[in-house]
């Protein structure tokens, strides 16, 4: 896990840069569109929606990379840990964390503010990997105990 997410952070983030460099203001309006979209699927508690729709929305923003082969090796690697990508959504605090940083990529895109998104993207990934990682240590210290 640790190794993905490593390689990851640093692709994700890459991606994100050359998605700020090339977003045009239509593009922005599509990722407000989704950022909102999802944020109504969190206050409707449609889970399924929220996730399919935060999918979209990071898909929308590596499409702006315009580099398949950036895309497809992202792909690859969020499949590998798909389990651990959609753990942090059972933490409410998390997801509101993450919602707020939906926001903060589109103003930061916008703004093509470049020191700004490298910070955000690696915090943004981080969520998922940290969750994850806490849950397992937790349920090995549980059982430790019992």
């Amino acid at each position: 896990i640790e190794e993905i997410f490593q390689v990851r952070i640093n692709l994700e983030t890459f991606a994100t840069r050359l998605a700020c460099e090339n977003a045009r203001p239509a593009d922005i309006r599509t990722l407000k569109k989704m950022a909102k979209l999802i944020r109504s699927s969190f206050n409707a508690q449609v889970l399924e929606s929220m996730i399919s729709t935060n999918s979209d929305f990071h898909d929308f923003i590596f499409k702006l990379a315009r580099n398949d082969t950036l895309v497809q090796i992202i792909n690859q690697l969020r499949a590998r840990c798909h389990i651990v990508r959609h753990s942090s959504w059972s933490s409410q605090e998390i997801v509101e964390q993450i919602l707020n940083e939906h926001d903060e990529f589109v103003a930061v895109i916008e703004a093509k503010d470049f020191a700004k998104i490298d910070d955000l993207a690696r915090r943004h990934i981080s969520h998922a990997k940290d969750f994850y990682l806490l849950q397992l240590k937790t349920k090995k210290a549980l059982r430790a105990v019992r």
